[in-house]
């Protein structure tokens, strides 16, 4: 029934998510000037909020048509919300036959004013995707409770449930993007693209990662900042560079996993989440966010293979590094002999950082991470020779190798070691480098260039000395020079040495002056690496090549040896260790003849 309500008695719909009407007046002047083309719907309510229905319905309008419209009753409009708003910015003009409102009243539940605000949202070229997202999950909510679900939700308004689910996901964006993505600063495609950036956020939980800085601009920013950027300037950033963000923010927070390492039962222990990677909350697409839990479920993973590969093999499995010869026509043969099925004096290994013969890759070499992909990439093949009586290691007591014991002391002095030679390093380039502060322009066109902070610290009336500028550009090249050690030996002495050799300043610099603590430090470093690599077949020339020219040093200076306990310790067991390996590489050398 169609009745005029005063305007004070009329009511939003309660599911409206709409905050912004637009141009208001200019509708209010289209009504003045046309009238009313389209008559709001709604329906009766209490003052106490309860809806009035049926019987007492058809009760209260007749008393309306009679009576008027009564204190005690309210109208809650299902749509025509706009017009509502015209008609009071007419009234508050000075037009009185605008203080009342036509509006057709009847029954409807609150599953009908819901579609009523929906179908009237749909209508409109200004909603926003947040306040869709708002209406379907009170949808949903309803639908729920009546046991239906997404799908439920879909058919009864007409959706893919694909767009519902990626709607709904726009509710878990902080308030801030939410905002702005009603403010239209930011489009829908731009916010769904930053749904994956709160969830990196979120499973970081405030985990410790090495995000960019000033100084490390090449590394991603932290999601918190890149956030920020994109609500600083949304226009610059695309969908496209917001995913690629992600892929990179991602990879550079976490590691990846391979297929067989995320089914791998682990079972439980120290730092496991859970057995199996399927469902982790601390995974993101194909990455593990919590590093504690990847080593752990590695190393069992790892310690697993020799297992798998001798059942999926049928072959004896060897970890005597004699059984596996390294040149190519050796692991040729024994590649032959597999596929023919000659497999009677063959053996299997496993082995994740050097050339051997592998059965399941096309390449001689196969690295951890594409064996967390398929551990079959692991295996490798070897022909038995003379067995473990063979073995170098069974001479160990007689060659004077390092204790366990030893190795686990020295290993302990090497962060010391460390940090003296590459301070002995840093303060040798810093001289080095001070005549660059006697002219401060090329000093300003590298800080310039090199430096955000400082281009704002320009910008701001700051002027930096030129004692300031060279601190802070040297510790911009320091901090991007490259400590890795890419040839396996331990410490950083190898690397150090090459930087300075590059740098035309003598190496030696990053040894100790004292001749007897420079020995034990090239010892130690030498013996550490062997044991380090002892086991990497195909490795034997590298090892027995840094063990000779440890030694060389040490037989250079015989007479300060001779005269040193730990000196002649170490000599003993530098002496050992080579002739370890070379033993070793004659038994190679003999299986590679045969």
């Amino acid at each position: 029934m169609l009745i005029n309500v005063p305007l004070a008695q009329v009511q939003d719909n309660p599911f409206q998510r709409r905050r912004d009407y637009g141009d208001v007046e200019r509708l209010a002047a289209d009504i003045l000037a046309r009238g009313l083309l389209q008559i709001p719907r709604g329906r009766l309510l209490f003052d106490r909020g309860e809806v009035v229905t049926n019987y007492d319905l058809d009760l209260a309008l007749r008393r309306i048509q009679t009576d008027g419209f009564p204190a005690g009753l309210r109208v809650q409009l299902a749509f025509g919300h706009r017009r509502l708003r015209a008609f009071k910015h007419l009234a508050d003009c000075d037009h009185p036959e605008f203080d009342e409102m036509p509006i057709y009243v009847e029954a409807l539940t609150d599953d009908q004013m819901l579609d009523a605000v929906w179908s009237e949202n749909q209508h409109r070229s200004d909603i926003n995707p947040v306040e869709q997202a708002e209406l379907l999950a009170e949808k949903l909510g309803r639908a729920r409770a009546a046991g239906g679900n997404q799908t439920t939700v879909a058919a009864e308004w007409n959706l893919d449930r694909s767009t519902i689910a990626n709607k709904l996901r726009l509710l878990s964006l902080p308030a801030e993007v939410q905002t702005a993505l009603r403010d239209r600063r930011l489009s829908e495609r731009q916010a769904q693209a930053l749904l994956p950036v709160m969830e990196l956020e979120s499973k970081l939980n405030g985990a410790a990662v090495s995000w960019a800085t000033p100084n490390a601009p090449w590394v991603p920013a932290s999601p918190a900042d890149y956030v920020a950027k994109v609500l600083a300037a949304p226009e610059a950033a695309t969908s496209d560079a917001i995913r690629e963000y992600t892929k990179n923010a991602i990879s550079h927070a976490g590691n990846p996993l391979g297929d067989d390492f995320a089914t791998f039962d682990a079972g439980e222990g120290l730092n496991i989440i859970q057995a199996t990677c399927k469902g982790c909350p601390n995974r993101q697409n194909q990455t593990c966010l919590t590093p504690a839990c990847f080593d752990a479920r590695s190393d069992r993973f790892f310690d697993a293979l020799p297992q798998w590969a001798a059942r999926e093999t049928g072959l004896p499995y060897s970890s005597d590094a004699a059984d596996f010869g390294r040149a190519y026509e050796t692991a040729q043969t024994v590649l032959s002999d597999w596929e023919a099925e000659r497999r009677d004096d063959l053996v299997v290994g496993i082995d994740t950082d050097s050339w051997a013969a592998r059965p399941f890759l096309d390449r001689r070499f196969a690295d951890r991470h594409i064996v967390r992909a398929d551990w079959r990439r692991a295996i490798i093949l070897g022909r038995r020779g003379s067995g473990a009586a063979a073995s170098p290691d069974n001479d160990a007591q007689d060659l004077a190798l390092p204790s366990a014991d030893e190795l686990t002391a020295w290993k302990k002095g090497q962060g010391k070691a460390d940090k003296d030679r590459a301070a002995r390093a840093r303060q040798s380039l810093h001289s080095r480098l001070q005549p660059l502060m006697e002219d401060e322009t090329p000093l300003r066109a590298l800080m310039a260039m090199l430096d955000h902070p400082f281009r704002v610290a320009v910008e701001n009336g700051t002027r930096p000395t030129p004692e300031t500028m060279f601190d802070d550009l040297f510790t911009i090249a320091w901090k991007r020079v490259d400590f890795g050690s890419y040839d396996g030996t331990v410490g950083n002495r190898r690397a150090l040495r090459r930087l300075l050799h590059a740098a035309a300043i003598n190496p030696d610099i990053v040894d100790p002056a004292d001749r007897v603590l420079r020995l034990i430090d090239i010892g130690q470093v030498a013996l550490l690496t062997w044991n380090e690599n002892r086991n990497r077949i195909g490795e034997a020339h590298n090892r027995l090549g840094r063990l000779r020219e440890a030694l060389a040093e040490f037989d250079a200076a015989a007479n300060v040896v001779a005269g040193d306990e730990g000196l002649i310790r170490l000599a003993a067991g530098l002496g050992a260790a080579a002739r370890r390996e070379e033993k070793l590489a004659a038994t190679q050398e003999r299986h590679e003849t045969n």
